[in-house]
């Protein structure tokens, strides 16, 4: 429960990764499937169900829309949502959900 109320208060900052990351779609016009998936779910859905955190669009704009509405911050957090910005290689950007701190430059 604490878990579930430190995620609808927490998103966490956007970070440039060099990595190969499949493009995730946005929850406009959602059917499932495709993207990054998870049990038939892409980034964008599976991410606002699981912290709780009611932002729609592109992933990239979650961080602009987190504003006024929730705490923003460049660390992560457990619980938190890490929200990448839009690049060559994910044109509508990426969000997950952070479940672990592994170490200062690592999170799962």
């Amino acid at each position: 429960m604490l878990r579930k109320a430190l995620a609808r208060l927490r998103i966490v900052g956007v970070l440039a990764l060099a990595g190969a990351l499949a493009a995730c779609a946005s929850s406009r016009g959602y059917r499932g499937g495709g993207g990054a998936r998870y049990a038939g779910l892409e980034c964008v859905p599976f991410a606002r169900e699981l912290s709780g955190i009611a932002l729609y669009g592109d992933a990239a704009d979650w961080w602009d829309g987190a504003a006024s509405r929730y705490a923003r911050s460049e660390q992560p957090a457990i619980g938190g949502v890490l929200v990448f910005r839009r690049s060559g290689r994910l044109p509508e950007g990426h969000v997950s959900v952070v479940s672990r701190l592994l170490g200062a430059r690592q999170i799962a």
